[in-house]
């Protein structure tokens, strides 16, 4: 590491923790990338390796992989130090966006896919917490405030880039452009990030027996939620088996964890009333937040007949207000101290915004749909930051990763269960009373959820957000 050293961030260098940050955001912005810009190459991948069929399988594959790998990296992080998993999973998730491109068959693209996502998952995990070790809770909502515009222009950018792509050089594209992003962020942080554990590895023991029975509980209870749709509903075999075997593996989960002398998943995180709220709110934010921006294209091309085009411009700005107003709640945030006041102003206008597509309808004009998604979007945006803060800053440093990969790992369950459950709306109401109707209804048990969340904002205590940073406490011959 470069000499020099400051007092702020764990004694880093101002040089080192800006390139620190730069790589980091790299590693996000890949992430985001990745995400839009396959969803608008799927119809011509499925086209090119002959299966529609197994069209869904690409998305689940991935979600799937990514979601469970995330409690167990966040455990080992606060171990080994976050280094390592950081620049593994970067490595890990570019080698095999280049074998996601070679694929020849439908099968061969699910199984890398799904390898790519046990890399997006590990890289993720370390990326949110090395920020949480480097910069203390009080100064943290700046750098988020940062860090989220990056991934929201992401998101904007890969459907276009996506586009160009697939009908350019081709849709294999798609995937090896994830190459140069992913050598240049490895590059960075492997010359300029810390690694920074807190555990003395001694007489750690990995948890082995926890995570496979994690990953066998996950797995099933992600493949039943992402499996039900018109032909397998909830109470279908496939879903109720696949639940069952998830759910008897967590009820087995939970007894090995207890016994375990080094969990990877320490329950007692749960027994703090600000992380449980945390994590419950999260999951809620995240089934909603999928709610508005999967669905809304749809009522706008199917009920108001718009152009996909028109959908895409009028979605703009749900994204450009989300990220300008995570940045000014994070700035906020660092600036006075104070976290419940958003916890529950952000859900109470998304509540508002919930109820005005609630009342949606096939004479809504365009302008009025965008106001409403507006104020969705700024409700969910001011939410947002306050989960990872509260969290964070409410947990022992020795177990950050830990609690850091439970708030990501809540919002992929969070997703999955909106997927499931909307989706499940949408096909028996349209059958029954049409596509309006059952939009209709989907935004009304969003609202609800909003409304949920709002509620458990009031049940959040607030503690002083921590001055000093994680990597200050650090095992000072790991902060190298």
């Amino acid at each position: 590491m470069s000499q020099g050293k400051s007092d702020k961030s764990g004694g880093l260098a101002p040089r080192d923790l800006w390139f620190t940050l730069s790589g980091v955001g790299l590693a996000m912005f890949m992430a985001a990338l990745d995400q839009t810009i396959v969803a608008n190459a799927m119809p011509r991948i499925a086209k090119d390796l002959g299966g529609f069929a197994s069209y869904a399988g690409v998305v689940t594959a991935y979600l799937i992989a990514s979601t469970a790998v995330m409690p167990i990296v966040g455990k080992l992080s606060d171990v080994h130090g976050r280094k390592y998993f950081l620049l593994g999973g970067i490595l890990w998730f570019t080698l095999t966006s280049l074998l996601c491109g070679l694929a020849q068959t439908m099968p061969q693209l699910i199984a890398f896919r799904a390898l790519q996502g046990f890399g997006a998952g590990t890289m993720t995990c370390a990326a949110s917490t090395i920020i949480a070790d480097l910069f203390s809770p009080s100064e943290r909502g700046r750098v988020i405030g940062i860090l989220v515009p990056i991934s929201s222009a992401a998101s904007v950018i890969g459907p276009l880039l996506g586009g160009f792509l697939t009908d350019g050089p081709g849709w294999r594209y798609v995937f090896y452009v994830n190459f140069p992003i992913g050598l240049l962020g490895c590059m960075v942080l492997a010359r300029f990030a810390p690694n920074i554990r807190h555990t003395q590895t001694g007489d750690f023991r990995v948890d082995y027996a926890g995570i496979a029975v994690l990953i066998a509980s996950v797995v099933p209870l992600l493949l039943a939620l992402n499996g039900i749709d018109k032909d397998h509903p909830w109470f279908s075999l496939p879903v109720l088996g696949l639940g069952a075997v998830g759910f008897i593996f967590s009820l087995l989960f939970v007894f090995i964890e207890k016994k375990a002398s080094h969990p990877i998943m320490p329950f007692e995180l749960f027994k703090n009333p600000i992380i449980s709220i945390s994590l419950s709110s999260a999951a809620l934010t995240s089934a909603a937040l999928f709610g508005v921006t999967f669905f809304l294209p749809l009522f706008v091309q199917q009920v108001l007949g718009a152009s996909a085009q028109t959908s895409g411009a009028i979605l703009l700005p749900f994204t450009f207000i989300f990220a300008a107003m995570v940045a000014v709640t994070g700035h906020f945030i660092s600036r006075y101290g104070r976290y419940r006041v958003f916890a529950i102003v952000g859900p109470a206008i998304a509540v508002i915004g919930g109820f005005l597509l609630f009342r949606l309808s096939p004479a809504t004009t365009h302008a009025t749909l965008v106001i409403d998604i507006v104020i969705v979007g700024a409700g969910l945006a001011i939410g947002m930051p306050v989960y990872n803060l509260a969290t964070q800053n409410a947990v022992q440093m020795n177990l950050l990763g830990s609690a850091t990969s439970l708030v990501n790992f809540m919002r992929a369950i969070g997703s999955s269960l909106g997927v499931a459950v909307f989706g499940s709306i949408l096909t028996a109401q349209t059958q029954s009373a049409g596509i309006a109707p059952a939009l209709t209804d989907i935004f009304g048990v969003i609202t609800l959820i909003l409304i949920v969340t709002f509620v458990l904002a009031f049940f959040m205590k607030e503690i002083p957000l921590r001055k000093t940073t994680a990597a200050r406490k650090a095992i000072p011959e790991d902060l190298e």
